[in-house]
């Protein structure tokens, strides 16, 4: 994975905010075919970090409740690795495609479609079969 970004850091009354931006490229895998393909994205992020440790006396304060808080360790040192990876995720698409026109893979066979077609028979749907019969009885005894 290729990254390149943006930090900044600004002291505030609870700790530190950090905000910035990462270029990226993700190796990712096609939700319909299954092949693999890179694709790049711009991330944005902005995160509150809170020590953990007093800066003056060394000893430790009081957890944050905030859940999305992240922490300045006891050698106050921040790691911004997770707050990225979380936003990343975020901007991920649910279904992941190698190619918006992606065809997939044959139901029956398996075949990557974007490969060309397979030999496989198109499926029938036979739960209206019955609803068919019934229909082909019904118009028969009417005329």
């Amino acid at each position: 994975m290729d990254m390149y970004g943006h930090v900044r850091i600004r002291r505030t009354n609870q700790g530190l905010l950090v905000d910035g931006w990462v270029d990226l490229t993700l190796e990712l895998t096609c939700t319909r075919c299954l092949n693999i393909f890179e694709q790049s994205m711009h991330v944005t992020f902005m995160e509150q970090f809170h020590p953990t440790v007093d800066i003056v006396t060394g000893l430790a304060l009081p957890p944050i409740e905030e859940e999305e808080a992240f922490p300045i360790d006891d050698h106050h040192l921040i790691d911004i690795t997770e707050a990225i990876r979380q936003q990343v995720l975020l901007a991920l698409p649910i279904a992941t495609l190698c190619r918006e026109d992606c065809a997939g893979l044959c139901s029956q066979c398996g075949h990557d479609l974007n490969l060309g077609p397979c030999d496989c028979k198109p499926e029938v749907d036979t739960r209206f079969s019955v609803l068919e019969k019934l229909l082909q009885n019904g118009s028969g005894s009417e005329s």
